[in-house]
């Protein structure tokens, strides 16, 4: 099963806050084995695999990383249509429409491409799954003027949605810092030099990105 199993395990009980004694007791094991699965020591059969999927809620292709979705949905790589690719075509002939693609697009492939370095499936679901708020958040004030037939997406009220997703968004920067936190994970140096350095064709976008969130962030705080 490898790494990715003992590290969605090991996240699992993390993110719920269960103590490793109490997990195992629920799962019907020693603690001890417990640890064994979670360190990815020794290898667990298909029972234990589909009690700790039910226990945490997940399917067990979330759990051996043949999905990137918890309710197992699967996308196959070579079929998803890649947006990064087009020349704008689709695209209104606005410039700074297609000058925020192009940055946003070029940051977000090289920061996938750090985060892959170490082959960390727990580390890129969880900066999917920040990235993934922070759209939908977007994509719903959007919705709100004008969007119709999709209330399965969009179900809360605006009272409540501000505060659902933005503690959402404080848990997931929450788990990704938890994961960060960890010494045993091995991250790429990250600076101007660096970024110029292994990315010459992209270092630009990111830093132009860098650049203006910060004048953003900086104009909120005067």
């Amino acid at each position: 099963m490898g790494t990715t199993f003992s590290k969605a395990l090991a996240q699992l009980r993390a993110e719920r806050g269960i103590p490793q004694r109490a997990a195992a007791a629920d799962l019907g094991i020693s603690q001890a084995l417990l640890s064994h699965y979670e360190n990815g020591t020794r290898e667990p059969g298909f029972a234990f695999l589909a009690r700790a999927a039910d226990y945490y809620g997940v399917t067990a292709d979330f759990l051996l990383g043949r999905s990137a979705t918890r309710e197992g949905l699967t996308i196959q790589l070579d079929e998803l249509y890649d947006a990064g690719q087009e020349r704008d075509s689709r695209l209104s002939g606005v410039p700074s429409a297609k000058l925020g693609k192009r940055l946003q697009v070029n940051a977000v492939s090289v920061l996938y491409d750090l985060l892959s370095r170490d082959g960390d499936t727990a580390l890129i679901t969880a900066a999917t799954g920040y990235l993934g708020l922070s759209l939908y958040r977007l994509y719903y004030l959007l919705y709100r003027k004008s969007g119709r037939n999709m209330e399965a997406y969009f179900p809360l009220s605006d009272a409540a949605f501000a505060p659902t997703t933005l503690a959402g968004l404080s848990l997931a920067e929450a788990r990704l810092a938890d994961l960060l936190e960890d010494k045993k994970r091995r991250l790429p140096e990250i600076s101007g030099e660096s970024l110029k350095e292994d990315y010459p064709t992209l270092a630009q976008s990111v830093l132009t990105v860098l650049h203006q969130a910060a004048q953003t962030a900086y104009r909120m705080d005067g």
